[in-house]
């Protein structure tokens, strides 16, 4: 019987998941650098592109969320 590898495991302690795997990791951190590749944008914007920006980081964190609950440890 093949048992499934997680990339996110459940935090121990608290609510959450924790990178598991390199797949894990490299999605986490392409997270990371997109959060911060659009934060930065934020200086100096226009109100339309800060409504923008921030739809944008919306999306962004709800797909990572969705990543980490298709490839997360069940609670």
């Amino acid at each position: 019987m093949i048992k499934k590898q997680y990339w996110f495991r459940r935090k121990r302690y608290g609510y959450g998941w924790t990178p598991n795997t390199w797949e894990g990791w490299l999605a986490t951190a392409m997270f990371i650098v997109l959060i911060t590749a659009f934060s930065v944008t934020l200086q100096g914007s226009t109100l339309s592109e800060f409504i923008f920006t921030l739809l944008f980081l919306l999306v962004v964190t709800m797909m990572f969320i969705m990543v980490i609950y298709e490839k997360g440890e069940d609670l």
